[in-house]
């Protein structure tokens, strides 16, 4: 008799702090150049397990997070399945880039447990993130201290690129 193990990924992140937005008006210069450092805590922690017939989500945030999903996943053309547990959530609005971390957090589980092999910043930007600032997505990836590229125009529709980034502390 054989046992089908259900496959469960962990993801825990930090929170990120923004030193703010160089050159917000300047048209004859790159636009919205952005620094910011990755910290510790608080934190995010969420749990996903596999899942072949429903997306479900629980925990802090989950009504938030399952429309962003659901968004991500008809912007996709894909359905992703699991069941997500948002065990931890970084308190909102007070600075610390918790949309972005969390809303990351539960895509990249998501995709990975459904096989879906799209770039980072893609899936960001199809979230709704990175519109001005692409520090807190990159910081979810790398880590440290950051600086982004900012952006040629503000219509540009993709998440400024890496600049520089470093160890932190």
């Amino acid at each position: 008799m054989s046992e089908k193990t259900s496959r469960k990924i962990m993801i825990k992140t930090g929170s990120r702090l923004h030193f703010g937005v160089i050159n917000p008006f300047n048209r004859n210069m790159r636009l919205y150049i952005s620094a910011g450092v990755y910290v510790d805590k608080p934190s995010n922690f969420v749990v996903i397990s596999e899942s072949t017939e429903k997306l479900v989500v629980r925990g802090c945030r989950s009504e938030e997070v399952l429309e962003k999903i659901r968004a991500l996943e008809e912007s996709l053309g894909e359905r992703l399945y699991g069941e997500v547990e948002i065990r931890e959530c970084v308190p909102r609005h007070v600075g610390l880039g918790s949309t972005t971390q969390l809303l990351l957090a539960v895509a990249r589980g998501l995709m990975e447990l459904n096989n879906v092999r799209k770039d980072l910043l893609e899936i960001a930007w199809r979230l709704g993130l990175g519109r001005i600032s692409g520090v807190g997505t990159h910081l979810f990836t790398h880590g440290g201290f950051v600086i982004d590229a900012g952006k040629k125009d503000p219509y540009e529709t993709k998440i400024p690129g890496l600049m520089f980034r470093t160890d932190f502390p």
